[in-house]
């Protein structure tokens, strides 16, 4: 049966969407918590883990977007995003920085930061159109 009040269904909306963050979120803190993570670069390929973290932050990108999307404009959605990729990159480096055989990086920081810039225009070219303009 499909419920006709629409609060309900943007209230649904909503908490599903968030619920994609910090769902996300949490994998990405469970794998920085890891002490002895799986090398994820061959000696051949430079700056993969660097690739592997904007790839990672791109996705989340699009994920914030769509939550914050539901309550704010476009534009705002998109800085907003940003804001909130690059947060969570830098306090999540910080947490690494604690994580034995761990360190925090910089540029890991910065390809989370260009991540979540990447993700929030692939958002941004997706939801356009929807909530509000």
């Amino acid at each position: 049966m499909i419920d006709g009040n629409p609060n309900k269904r943007i209230v649904k909306k909503q908490a599903i969407s968030w619920l994609f963050v910090v769902l996300y979120g949490a994998m990405i803190f469970f794998v920085s918590s890891l002490s002895d993570p799986v090398p994820l670069s061959p000696p051949d390929i430079i700056f993969l883990d660097k690739i592997a973290h904007l790839f990672e932050y791109a996705i989340f990108g699009i994920l914030i977007f769509r939550a914050v999307h539901l309550y704010t404009s476009i534009k705002k959605s998109f800085f907003i995003t940003i804001f909130i990729a690059s947060l969570f990159g830098m306090t999540d480096e910080v947490h690494q920085y604690f994580v034995e055989m761990r360190d925090a990086d910089i540029l890991d920081w910065f390809a989370d930061t260009m991540g979540g810039l990447i993700g929030s225009y692939i958002g941004l070219t997706i939801f356009k159109g929807d909530a509000f303009e």
